[in-house]
């Protein structure tokens, strides 16, 4: 398998995974789901018919009161035909998933594949991927089999999706950081719920024997042990105190460790109340120079006021 294919399986399992894992968000209103206003979803291109799902403040997408929910995932430097060729049923079922339908279909005049999958535990799912040759979104969409509301609500929305390409995407828009600084040694990728990847000139890694890798994680602890915990299983360390810093008053983690294959890895871990950022580099050749880089560009990620 290549590392573009081990990528694209990662990413569809990390979706799948993330959306059986996850819990509804309250809704502040409901709302009628005949109302034809658009709403854009922040961070993406996306827009929905007004409905009673409102806007997640933790995820990319909608939610409603009865655990029902919508993330929509943007690949705008990645095609329709290089993913629709990993989503398919044999990657579902690996996934531990139960195929109930499939159809190839357009959205809004792009052409789009939907794949309806029914969890172990009792979840009905719907993974539709749509674009074209310059971008391709993945909507993911979850109920309980038992919630008919939801799922004619879902059927509503995603059968009436938009994508306006004339949108200007600020991908930082939902996540607690911001980039402060003139180093411009790497620049933004593209994003995938609350993971954005960052490569030297913006596009995707042409050489991924070479170039170096970097990805920052954010998301928010139970409790204040979970912080060490998690620099404990980046590193395999029980003991990480030779590690803890602080940037900017807040406590900190970071280091460079060496890997199995002669490459270095570079983490960075941050603070700020329960919330939390991650940073990881990996550095394939020039590994000196590559880290000290790393170090210059997470200078300038600074925690939104």
């Amino acid at each position: 398998m290549t590392a573009i294919m081990k990528q694209a399986t990662l990413f569809f399992l990390t979706v799948f995974t993330f959306i059986l894992n996850s819990c509804g968000q309250s809704n502040s209103k409901t709302e009628s789901i005949d109302n034809t206003e658009l709403i854009n979803i922040v961070g993406t291109k996306v827009l929905f018919p007004k409905s009673s799902f409102t806007e997640s403040e933790k995820l990319v997408g909608l939610v409603n009161d009865s655990d029902a929910m919508i993330l929509v995932t943007e690949l705008l430097n990645d095609s329709f035909e290089s993913q629709a060729n990993k989503l398919n049923n044999s990657f579902i079922e690996r996934s531990g998933g139960e195929i109930l339908d499939t159809k190839q279909y357009q959205i809004d005049g792009f052409n789009a594949k939907q794949l309806i999958v029914k969890s172990s535990d009792s979840i009905k799912i719907r993974m539709i991927l749509f674009g074209d040759n310059d971008f391709c979104a993945l909507l993911t969409a979850k109920h309980f089999l038992n919630d008919g509301k939801s799922e004619k609500e879902i059927e509503f929305l995603l059968e009436n999706v938009k994508y306006d390409k004339s949108i200007v995407v600020n991908p930082l828009a939902q996540s607690p950081f911001i980039i402060v600084g003139n180093y411009n040694g790497f620049k933004h990728f593209t994003k995938s719920q609350n993971t954005h990847f960052y490569t030297r000139d913006g596009n995707e890694r042409v050489n991924r024997e070479k170039e170096p890798s970097l990805a920052i994680v954010y998301g928010v602890l139970k409790n204040e042990s979970d912080f060490e915990q998690i620099f404990k299983q980046l590193s395999s360390l029980n003991d990480v105190s030779e590690f803890k810093t602080e940037r900017n008053g807040q406590d900190a983690y970071e280091e460079v460790f060496d890997l199995e294959n002669g490459n270095k890895r570079y983490y960075l871990l941050l603070k700020n109340g329960l919330n939390y950022i991650m940073v990881r580099g990996t550095a394939m050749e020039q590994h000196e120079q590559t880290i000290t880089d790393f170090k210059k560009f997470t200078e300038q990620v600074k925690w939104k006021d």
